[in-house]
Formats: C-alpha cells, structure tokens, sequence
C-alpha cells in the first residue's frame, strides 16, 4: 500500500497534465536533438553501457576488467553484465534500452498508486520523457534501475523492501545515494540490517565467482580516479566548477541543512532533499543523476503539488547549471509551510503548531511518523 493516501495534490485538471505531458515530451525531443548534434555524439551514445558490458567482455576472456578506461564499479557490476555479452553490441545497448524504460515505466506506475488513471498516464509519460531520463537513456547508464529500487523503500516500507536497492548499489555503488542511505537509517531503520547483509552477500559471492584479486584491482582504479583532476568532459557538479573552498562550505551547509530536515521534516520533505543533496554532494555529478529526485517527488507531490513542479522545473534546468538549480531545489524544499502560506497570502496555522523545517506537520507528528 502506498505510504500516504491520495491528497489535494491528486486532483489534476486533465487539460494540466495534456499540457505538463506536450510541452515535457517537446523539452525532451529537443534535448534529444540537441545532443544528438554535438560533435563526437557517435563515440559516447550508450558510452557507460558499452564500458560495462567490455568490461564483462574482457573478464570472460582472462583479462583485466579495470583496464578499461572509466570503468569504476565493483566486480558485482560486470558480472551483472555478462548476459548482454551474448548478443551483439548494438543488439545489447538496444536491449538494455529497453529494459531501462519498462522499469522506468513501471516505477512511476507503482509511485502514483492511488491517482486517477489519467493522471497515472499522463505522469508516466512525463517521468519516461523528462530530461533527465533523455540524459540516462543517450550514455546508457544505470541510475534508472537505482531509482527504480528506491521506490519500494518509499512506498512499501517492509523490512526487505530495500534489499533490491542494497544489491544495486553493491554493483554500482554511487555517492550520490549516501544522502539517501542516511534518510533510510534513520526513517526506514528496520530495513537497515537486511539492506546491510543483502550487499554484503552480492559481494561476498560476486569476490568469489570473479576472483579476490579483483577487489584489488577495482580499488586502485578508484584511488588512480580519486587522485586525478575532477573537471573533466561530464562532470557538471561543484567539484568541476568551484574552487575547493568554496566546495567545502558548500559541502557542509548541505549537509547540516539535510541533516535537519532528515530529523526534523516530514516523510516527503526529508526525501526529496536527501535526493537533491546527492546531486550536490557527490564528487562527479550529471543533469542525468537527477531521476533519483523522482521517486521521491511523486509522494511529496501529493501535499505540495507547486513546490513539487518547482523542483522538477529545476531537474530540467540542471544542464544549465547543476549546482544552482540543484541548490535551488533544495531550497525549495528546505522552506517551512508556514513561510510558504505567509508568501501565498494564505491564512496562518495556529501558533502551536510548531511546524519542523520543511514541514506541514508539527515536530513531535514528524518524528513519529510510520518508519
């Protein structure tokens, strides 16, 4: 069952959602076109896909995954990829292709439960066409099945309901997720432990089918990554367009902010920032990244369907500038509803109510609410 019942926000105009579906599906053709035309698009269609099933290629073949240039996940991850080795290249990137947007599709079916059918439809159109979700689809990476695996943490919160996202993240463990992780430890605590031995079992048995001198090798090709320059073709986060100090005063107000909202916010509040926070956080960041701030949206769009469209306006403005709008959508967020009803013109709550940051509930509701 979903986490909170249909609100307000469920309530759409259908001629709403026909323009939101209309001009989300232009944004992403012209995305599309506009990436398609850059010089070099050729060399790099499906680039990250490509990169994991060579690596999967080689190991096959006696030889040494890591010395593909790039190539940064656990052995977890090409073994993973060993059956798109089978077909040809092209056949395979097709394939996994598809395979991205079905569970695409069926994630943003399973977050709007309880919505009209229409409107159920018409966010599914816009979630497979958002910007975003071009970016993922054009480099072939594998952030889609990450946040298709958030899903069930959010909305289905039992104790296994994470371990799909532990072993993901065990074969591709981005840092991006780690403002996430701590949403999960402190508002999904049962989860934490199965999550914890689920990743350690993939690795476990993925070190023993590929070998424990790959573990050796996996973590030198992230020391040689980590030592090297962070502005290079594709990083668009703080690490390639700030100096270090200002990445660390950065770094740290983020931090205590979603910290903050993590204790102190409701549900959906503290989820969609934890999710934004990565984009900011994590050493090498993409506007593509960004689908992990959907699973999160669908639910905080039920009690504030306006912030929510902010936030998504600015996803799709991150190519522009990723650490602004990323910025800017935390933000948006971080805003109490109190001050929000006070800019809207919008008749107070009573002053009892002791609102947490970001929050439509009172402290002592948003800290006790379903974990």
């Amino acid at each position: 069952m979903n986490l909170l019942p249909p609100g307000p926000g469920t309530r759409v105009r259908p001629l709403v959602v026909l323009w939101a579906t209309v001009a989300a599906s232009a944004v992403a053709v012209a995305s599309a076109l506009l990436i398609g035309s850059l010089p070099g698009f050729g060399e790099w269609w499906g680039i990250d896909g490509a990169r994991t099933i060579a690596a999967a290629h080689l190991w096959l073949e006696g030889g040494d995954p890591y010395t593909i240039v790039g190539f940064l996940y656990p052995p977890l991850g090409f073994l993973l990829a060993v059956p798109w080795t089978l077909v040809r290249p092209d056949v395979a990137l097709t394939g996994w292709l598809i395979v991205r947007v079905l569970v695409a599709g069926w994630a943003s079916w399973y977050a709007t439960r309880g919505w009209p059918t229409a409107v159920r439809v018409a966010a599914t159109g816009v979630v497979l066409v958002c910007v975003p979700m071009v970016g993922e689809y054009l480099v072939g990476n594998v952030t889609i099945l990450l946040a298709a695996a958030m899903v069930p943490v959010i909305y289905r919160p039992g104790r296994l309901s994470g371990v799909s996202l532990a072993v993901m993240f065990a074969a591709v463990p981005k840092p991006l997720l780690i403002p996430f992780f701590a949403w999960v430890l402190v508002r999904r605590r049962p989860m934490v432990v199965p999550m914890i031995v689920a990743a350690l079992a993939a690795t476990a048995l993925a070190t023993i089918v590929s070998g424990p001198e790959r573990i050796g090798d996996y973590l030198r090709s992230l020391t040689g990554f980590a030592s090297g320059r962070m502005d290079f073709f594709g990083n668009a986060g703080i690490t390639s367009s700030m100096p270090g100090w200002l990445v660390a005063i950065v770094s740290v107000a983020t931090v205590g902010l979603v910290v903050l909202l993590i204790r102190r916010a409701d549900e959906e509040t503290s989820a969609v920032a934890a999710a934004v926070a990565g984009l900011i956080l994590t050493p090498y960041s993409g506007s593509n990244l960004a689908v992990i701030v959907l699973p999160p949206l669908s639910l905080y769009a039920r009690s504030r369907p306006a912030r929510a469209a902010l936030v998504a306006a600015c996803c799709v403005a991150l190519p522009f500038n990723l650490p602004i709008f990323a910025g800017l959508a935390l933000l948006i967020v971080a805003v109490p509803d109190r001050v929000v009803r006070r800019i809207a013109g919008r008749p107070d709550r009573p002053a009892d109510s002791d609102e947490a940051p970001g929050s439509g509930e009172p402290r002592a509701a948003a800290r006790t609410a379903p974990r």
